[in-house]
């Protein structure tokens, strides 16, 4: 079981680099366009703000032992974030963070030991949740960041967290091939083996067997693919090695988050 603790330093060492980044950028930075769903920097920032509400009502649920928030409590909060200005957008999220974070720190090591809540069909602890958290803000973070730098990756400690708990995300946003394969799939940094059958969805520890495909890659770019962010300007270092596996058809499996 993954140490809760673990992941909040994690999210907190997220939120500081992203806070530092944004706080650099000038009014004109918030209007250029990421990568994310034709997003500007400034709708990134805002999306991340209102999912630090949101996970916090998350995060009361599960403390309170009561039903999660329904879709219905999410539409007004999305609300008043879009009405923002681009200024506010990013420095309000960037408040919402540390609001979001300090909410999480005051809870006492026997609160975070016992929570659990139901959500997307799941039941989560509050290292599965915060792990999300960890998840959406370290992706989003790349988004913004390697508008201004080319060479930008996952931070080492978020990526290993997220690359061991990728088979949940894999299993739910992946689209199954007509034709599927098992294929072994080698990372680097942190070095971990897993199967990605490409029918199922499913990515588990293991290694396919003989002759089967095989794809090596860091493990931020395996991170990023399942997330759909690996394009073939930034594929991480070192290059993926695919051999017969075309990284178009892998990215036809997953198509974004």
């Amino acid at each position: 079981m993954t140490d809760p603790m673990r992941v909040l330093r994690a999210l907190n060492s997220s939120q500081q680099h992203l806070g530092a980044l944004v706080k650099s950028l000038e009014a004109a930075d918030l209007e250029r366009a990421t990568s994310e769903h034709g997003w500007s920097v400034a709708e990134v920032m805002g999306h991340l703000g209102s999912q630090a509400e949101i996970f916090t009502l998350f995060v009361d649920a599960g403390l309170n032992g009561s039903e999660p928030p329904s879709n219905e409590a999410f539409g007004p909060i999305w609300d008043a974030w879009n009405a923002k200005s681009p200024e506010a957008k990013a420095s309000d999220a960037l408040a919402a963070d540390a609001t979001f974070l300090k909410h999480v720190e005051s809870l006492g090591a026997d609160q975070l030991a016992h929570f659990e809540l139901s959500i997307f069909g799941m039941d989560v602890d509050a290292a599965k949740l915060l792990g999300m958290r960890l998840g959406e803000h370290a992706l989003h973070s790349w988004d913004v960041e390697v508008v201004f730098d080319e060479e930008a990756v996952l931070a080492a400690d978020a990526t290993e967290l997220l690359v061991d708990g990728l088979g949940t995300l894999v299993s739910r946003v992946g689209k199954p091939e007509d034709e599927p394969q098992s294929i072994s799939i080698i990372t680097s940094s942190p070095e971990r083996r897993f199967i990605l059958d490409t029918g199922a969805v499913s990515l588990e520890p293991g290694e396919a067997a003989a002759g089967s495909p095989r794809l090596e890659l860091s493990s931020e770019a395996l991170i990023r693919l399942v997330y759909g962010r690996l394009d073939v300007r930034h594929l991480g270092v070192p290059a993926p090695k695919a051999g017969s596996i075309e990284l178009d058809r892998l990215r036809a499996i997953f198509p974004g988050v």
